[in-house]
């Protein structure tokens, strides 16, 4: 929208739909048509299929775009010569669990849980990956990007379409919404991820950014291609939402030296950003900093405890973060001191969030945060010596909230340090996920 790549409004005369692609149904077409105002002529092909007693055309580029290539590294993979995965790392299966070895070949930046949830997606299911790799080597050989719908499990997509007599068109796809990892866990090692210790030295280098340009990011096509960094760019109209997700676990035998402060021997580099960005693969002689357009899958709850899981999500990208786990459940019930046990209405159960932060240094961490409705309530960041009962200091902290009518009291939180415990507030804020995790990332130390 007004060259917005982040936001979209759909075309007048459309609609958006809930659709279903059951594998029987589909048909690959191909048709020629002449390009508007000219004489030429081009081919176009994709799909066709009935849901319902409707007829439906997807394109074959919007059914690569969103369903089996929505990011760069899949998409350029995809149209390789030898787009076989073992050149980036190998797999390990035992029962439910699946290991990936990542090696230097695969860029660390796409460990980010969005861009492994779209791997694993493919990997995963062998007719999504059958079909994945055989588009590749068609195209290698041919020339020519075509494939036959072979997967065979229906795909549940929302999409933007517009209605025609013989066969409605789908314009774009908003959002796949029954993706499924088969496995309950899945770890991956990566040669540059490695567990922080905290160290007294100080820093050998800084960098700081110019701010000389207060504008949107602007893409540019003329550069050959994109260095290591890129921004994510989340999308308001590509969602993938996966009907269960496995515990992810990142491992690693290397450890790095966090170093916190700086000294007159600190060297300083400062970064002056134009703001050009490009959506190139990386590589390349003349480089500016990618960008990435990622769809949105977040869990299933709403409000502030649905916040509360973003930001978790948003945690467990940082590289010191290993596993992240949490549940939600009701706040306990007491008949002597029940009211804050509810919210205001007085029949709607109040809930709470834990979740458990598993570092790589082996430091485990746990945020509680409460349905909050309005109330003045930080987030409590505890830690504790390995043998300290933590179903019964939770159970504790929670009781003592409720008896003390909603509020984190000096005394109700000393008993706990007592048991030797750790306690940390964190206050809310508006500003980006990012921001809000690095600050709770700077309190694990």
């Amino acid at each position: 929208m007004d060259g917005i790549v982040s936001r979209s409004i759909a075309p007048v005369g459309t609609e958006e739909v809930e659709i279903t692609i059951y594998p029987n149904e589909v048909k690959y077409f191909e048709s020629k048509w002449t390009i508007l105002n000219t004489k030429d002529t081009t081919l176009s092909n994709g799909f066709t299929f009935k849901y319902g007693n409707q007829h439906y055309t997807l394109p074959l580029i919007e059914s690569i775009r969103s369903i089996l290539a929505p990011n760069r590294f899949l998409l350029y993979r995809l149209l390789e010569m030898n787009n076989s995965f073992l050149s980036y790392f190998t797999e390990s299966y035992r029962g439910n669990h699946l290991h990936i070895d990542f090696n230097s070949t695969y860029e660390k930046k796409y460990t980010k849980r969005d861009f492994l949830w779209q791997l694993l997606w493919i990997i995963a299911n062998p007719d999504i990956r059958t079909l994945y790799m055989n588009i590749g080597y068609t195209f290698v050989n041919t020339g020519e990007l075509k494939f036959e719908w072979t997967l065979n499990q229906p795909i549940v997509i929302k999409a933007t379409i517009k209605r025609r007599k013989s066969s409605n068109l789908i314009l774009r796809i908003l959002s796949i919404q029954n993706k499924k990892i088969p496995y309950d866990k899945v770890s991956f090692t990566h040669p540059e991820l490695a567990a922080q210790e905290k160290s007294s030295e100080s820093k050998n280098h800084t960098y700081k950014k110019v701010e000389s340009v207060d504008k949107p990011y602007e893409s540019d096509n003329k550069d050959e291609g994109a260095s290591d960094d890129f921004d994510l760019i989340p999308i308001d109209n590509q969602h993938h939402d996966y009907t269960n997700l496995p515990r992810l676990e990142k491992m690693t035998n290397n450890t790095s030296k966090l170093r916190e402060s700086t000294n007159e021997d600190t060297k300083q580099f400062l970064i002056e950003d134009t703001n050009q960005r490009t959506v190139a693969d990386t590589g390349g002689n003349s480089l500016i900093r990618g960008i990435e357009l990622i769809g949105v899958h977040e869990a299933s709850v709403t409000g502030e405890l649905g916040e509360f899981i973003k930001l978790l999500n948003e945690l467990n990208d940082f590289p010191s973060v290993k596993t992240i786990d949490f549940k939600i459940e009701d706040l306990p019930t007491f008949e002597e001191s029940r009211k804050f046990s509810f919210l205001d209405d007085g029949i709607t159960k109040r809930k709470y969030a834990l979740g458990s932060v598993q570092l790589l240094n082996g430091h485990h961490y746990f945020i509680v945060e409460i349905e909050r409705e309005y109330k003045s309530l930080a987030m409590l960041i505890l830690q504790g010596p390995q043998d300290v009962q933590w179903d019964t200091v939770i159970e504790q902290l929670l009781e003592k909230l409720v008896k003390d009518s909603g509020a984190w009291l000096k005394e109700s939180l000393q008993e706990i340090e007592d048991k030797g415990v750790t306690i940390q507030k964190a206050k809310h804020s508006k500003k980006s996920y990012e921001h809000r995790a690095s600050l709770i990332a700077k309190k694990f130390t």
